[in-house]
């Protein structure tokens, strides 16, 4: 006959708190000392690596102009940070 294992305290207070989550996303996570954390996950956010971002959006994710716009200047900006710093760090007599 199989033992029932005790569930931890906390995860009873979880499963007790389901009906009120329901209607929601979570992100739950444990601590290095194994507590449960949960956070409200909005609902237009989303997770993917950044290979999958990049293949989304060059496979038509669905973002509004404006938004696409800002992902784009960011984009550009970051580069351009990038690339001024990549070119401090070159000796002014270099050509």
């Amino acid at each position: 006959m199989p033992t029932k294992t005790k569930q931890d305290p906390e995860i009873q207070v979880i499963l007790a708190a389901i009906p009120a989550l329901k209607d929601g996303r979570w992100l739950i996570s444990f601590d290095h000392e194994g507590k449960i954390h949960t956070k409200p996950v909005p609902p237009d956010a989303c997770v993917m690596t950044k290979k999958e971002m990049l293949e989304a959006i060059n496979k038509g994710m669905v973002l509004d102009t404006n938004m696409l716009a800002e992902f784009a200047i960011a984009t550009v900006n970051n580069l351009k940070s990038r690339c001024d710093y990549v070119n401090s760090l070159r000796p002014v007599n270099e050509v």
